[in-house]
């Protein structure tokens, strides 16, 4: 990860739609969960570091989805709300995706 000093910042996300996040490319999505009723992810991140649009995407269990081909759909977590259950994964390209946080 970038040097510091880092921050953890939370992103609200919407269902079924691509979320695109200004992101440091080696920031780390250390949780997703419901908060207030909505979808959360909460990203650790070096304040400094150059940032890129990073594509998040939530789905719930049994939707079907598809990346383009030379894509990736890394999964970051599951939230439960009420009675669903949804899934955030991020849109990754195969040969430069984000680091994987260590």
């Amino acid at each position: 990860m970038s040097p510091g000093p880092f921050v953890i910042y939370k992103y609200r996300l919407d269902v079924g739609q691509i979320d695109p996040i200004m992101l440091p490319r080696d920031a780390a999505v250390l949780r997703v969960a419901q908060q207030s009723g909505e979808i959360t992810m909460w990203v650790k991140l070096s304040l400094y570091a150059e940032k890129v649009a990073r594509n998040f995407r939530v789905l719930g269990t049994g939707m079907q989805f598809s990346v383009p081909d030379g894509q990736d759909a890394r999964y970051c977590g599951t939230a439960f709300v009420g009675v669903y259950v949804w899934h955030v994964f991020e849109i990754v390209s195969e040969i430069s995706g984000p680091a994987r946080p260590s």
